[in-house]
């Protein structure tokens, strides 16, 4: 066990770099401002802070809801699998030797794993908290992704984490910090009971791809210094956009703050217009004395009282052709917006079920659309989602290395097997299925819409099992009819014999 002196103390390493966090902060309360403002609050303020009068429109929140929600269903799909595990092909020979019943054995693992993973997906309520994540990369660009043991995932936020990352953009010491009202079971009794407490958690990545996480509490170092290998670290840094040398990533909506702020405050203006316009005010000439303007004021409708309908007049701006300049330009700016989150052109239908197609589909649709950043965030969080839950299973395949593959490679299975059945086509007009392995058809294509084939194909071995009985069957029943025909036949000559003999 490491020495806990030598180490790094979390609350100087959180303190030193909150400068550098600061820029970024900054910038995501004005992105949240103006489309999720629970999501990233003004330093300083709390829940009971009353909403201002400046929020005059939702379009921002429903453009990042819908957004979120896509790469979401894409990520951590409920009717597919967003992920598929693939094995090295090396190792794989080495095991098997090529031999079809150890290979047909192999894809069942994979297939059994597979489906395994995906209902653990389910059973931890992951989804829900991608989605969380996929507005906070969205919105403010940065934040901590923590496994709870065979408890799903929750996220740290960019105000509660602090990070430095290498050169390409990857973080190799973290720190988050917690307020609790309770401790963690294994750190209770450890520090002196408090209303509440200030901890620390610190990660640590050395040159071997090792992690060394620990925790301060109270300005003391705390239970178990703890190792693991990469992505097995139950704690992991996720951004959406990052530019070299910068010390935390971007979000999505930065790119389009312009637009979305111009829309904000078109929204204002056009808003304060009506309610201005709406203003119902009658003005009275009493200077005639032919109409007052108590009459007028205290009429019932429908009455009938003395007094000149010219001498009473109502309030009217006149401003319909001014507000005609901003009512386009708004519309403008929702049109581009919509565009650029991807909300006209849905792919999704509105029911229950999305198809594995709508959902493929989708993930192209985002993939052109956010120019290469969906596949790397799905690499980031899918893939590390799987490897958290391979480790809490123990799931291993053996000696074989398993990588796991996401993003539009593991959604794309569709067009494998389009490909598939076409090339069985051809070989079928030409007469060459016969040089097609049975077994390996069946393999793909239950890999390719995702079955677990477990207990449900058949080894090769089996398969010609099967065929040996069945073709001794078949010859001993031929044996059989033969051995009744030639009976019959001896039957029918000795009837002959015996009748010409009479």
């Amino acid at each position: 066990m490491e020495d806990k002196s030598q180490l790094k103390s979390p609350r100087e390493y959180y303190n030193k770099g909150l400068s550098k966090r600061k820029p970024f902060e900054d910038r995501a309360e004005d992105f949240a401002e103006v489309t999720i403002p629970a999501l990233f609050r003004r330093s300083g303020s709390s829940g009971g802070d009353r909403l201002k009068d400046k929020y005059v429109q939702s379009l921002g929140a429903k453009l990042v809801k819908n957004l979120s929600s896509k790469i979401t269903l894409t990520l951590v799909p409920p009717s597919a699998s967003g992920f598929k595990l693939s094995p090295d092909l090396r190792s794989l020979q080495k095991l098997t030797g090529g031999n079809p019943d150890l290979l047909a054995q192999v894809n069942q693992e994979m297939s059994a794993g597979t489906d395994l993973i995906n209902k653990q997906i389910e059973a931890q309520d992951i989804r829900k908290h991608v989605f969380t994540l996929i507005d906070h990369q969205n919105v403010i660009g940065a934040c901590i992704m923590e496994k709870v043991p065979n408890k799903g995932i929750k996220i740290h936020g960019l105000r509660s984490i602090v990070v430095t990352l290498d050169d390409v953009g990857e973080a190799y010491e973290m720190c988050v910090y917690e307020k609790l009202k309770k401790l963690p079971p294994e750190l209770i009794g450890l520090v002196e009971e408090k209303e509440e407490y200030e901890l620390y958690t610190m990660c640590v990545r050395d040159e071997n791809d090792v992690w060394t996480v620990y925790q301060e509490l109270e300005d003391i170092i705390v239970g178990d210094i703890k190792t693991y290998k990469g992505m097995e670290c139950p704690f992991s840094y996720q951004g959406m956009i990052w530019n070299i040398g910068e010390d935390y990533h971007r979000p999505f909506v930065e790119d389009y703050y312009g637009s979305l702020n111009s829309y904000n405050v078109l929204s204002k203006v056009l808003t304060q217009g009506a309610i201005i316009a709406s203003k119902s005010l009658l003005f009275v000439d009493e200077r005639g004395g032919r109409t007052r303007k108590a009459d007028v004021a205290n009429s019932e409708n429908g009455d009938v009282i003395d007094g000149r309908a010219d001498d009473v007049t109502s309030l009217q701006l006149n401003k319909n052709f001014d507000f005609q300049v901003p009512m386009q330009t708004r519309a403008e700016y929702r049109q581009e917006l919509e565009e650029a989150f991807l909300a006209k052109n849905s792919i999704t239908r509105q029911a229950e079920r999305v198809t594995a197609e709508e959902i493929r589909e989708m993930a192209k649709e985002l993939e052109n659309s956010m120019a290469g950043v969906y596949a790397t965030i799905s690499n980031r969080i899918t893939k590390q989602i799987v490897v958290w839950i391979m480790a809490e299973l123990k799931l291993k395949f053996k000696t074989i290395s398993v990588d796991v593959i996401t993003g539009l490679n593991a959604l794309g299975l569709s067009n494998e097997i389009a490909k598939l059945d076409g090339f069985l086509t051809r070989l079928g007009q030409m007469g060459k299925i016969t040089w097609v392995k049975d077994a390996e058809i069946v393999n793909r294509y239950a890999m390719g819409y995702g079955i677990n084939t477990v207990n449900l194909i058949k080894t090769p071995n089996e398969v010609q099992q099967e065929a040996k009985a069945q073709q001794q069957a078949i010859a001993q029943q031929q044996l059989v009819q033969s051995g009744a025909d030639s009976l019959g036949k001896s039957a029918g000559q000795a009837i002959v014999q015996q009748g010409g003999q009479q």
